[in-house]
């Protein structure tokens, strides 16, 4: 409590320039959250007991201590810490465990073991480029194969799997490939719904000056800004789509983004990952101890 209140006491004297700079203490979701060096301290707010400290002793054999730098966030049950090397810090806001995310592919599934690893060390979330909703348009993405062609039929089952493993799964879309048309809006929100996924990305295809793509699609005369890199957002459009208009696409993409993001989908796609697969995963965990 000495040092909570110390700390407390000391923000206004921040020197956040420096690696022994204070961050400013945060109220937020029951918690007191308060920084003292290269130490986080969470206490319940109503009555300042401790919660948990981070890095506890366990994790500092991991974590090497770092001064705190930036006022820390909470969000979804999540705890937001930077440090002064630039490292953010996710962790659990029941117990100060850290979470983590991470890039794979759609073959993760297969590894049951793995799986029960990556969410033990406190993985959170992985991001899977889907890419498209439909087999037919994934033809020909790739240069040397047709690896994500030929995984498409497994792609609901394998994001059912990897979610069951309390891990949710954002799947990322690529809106405007040459084998989609105006069908596709509704072929992604569709899929969002079957496949149950926790999150979504949208993007719109972007030839990148100096890519396979973007020397295609000149070679077609497709191009509409010529080696204009501020168009290449991954949502302003750059090309000629090949199975629509441009103003299709651009209509069609703003309106997909307002059906997914919606508040009522966004909180059916939060709720149903809790009950049906987060929650049943924390009472295997709790059966098993």
């Amino acid at each position: 409590m000495a040092i909570v209140a110390f700390a407390l006491a000391t923000t206004a004297c921040a020197r956040i320039a420096s690696p022994e700079g204070w961050a400013s203490p945060v109220l937020g979701d029951g918690l007191l959250l308060a920084a003292h060096d290269d130490k986080l301290f969470a206490l319940e707010a109503e009555t300042l007991e401790p919660r948990w400290a981070f890095p506890s002793p366990e994790q500092r054999k991991d974590i090497k201590p770092i001064a705190l730098y930036g006022t820390p966030a909470i969000g979804e049950n999540t705890v937001f810490v930077p440090t002064y090397d630039g490292t953010l810090y996710a962790l659990n806001a029941e117990s100060g465990e850290v979470r983590w995310f991470a890039e794979t592919d759609i073959s993760l599934h297969e590894d049951d073991e793995l799986l029960s690893l990556m969410r033990d060390s406190g993985c959170a979330q992985v991001l899977i480029g889907l890419e498209s909703p439909t087999p037919g348009s994934l033809q020909g993405i790739e240069l040397r194969n047709n690896w994500k062609g030929r995984w498409w039929p497994q792609y609901k089952e394998a994001i059912r799997r990897i979610q069951s493993h309390g891990i949710r799964v954002n799947g990322c879309f690529v809106i405007g490939l040459d084998g989609h048309g105006p069908e596709v809006f509704d072929d992604v929100y569709n899929f969002v719904l079957e496949s149950e996924l926790f999150d979504v990305q949208i993007t719109v295809q972007t030839p990148f000056p100096g890519t396979p793509l973007y020397e295609r699609l000149k070679r077609e005369g497709r191009l509409l800004y010529d080696g204009h890199w501020n168009r290449c957002t991954l949502f302003d459009i750059n090309y000629e789509p090949r199975g629509m208009t441009v103003a299709e696409l651009r209509v069609g993409f703003r309106q997909l983004g307002q059906r997914l993001y919606a508040q009522e989908l966004t909180k059916w796609r939060r709720e149903n990952f809790n009950r049906k697969y987060l929650r049943p995963t924390f009472q295997r965990e709790e059966e098993s101890e």
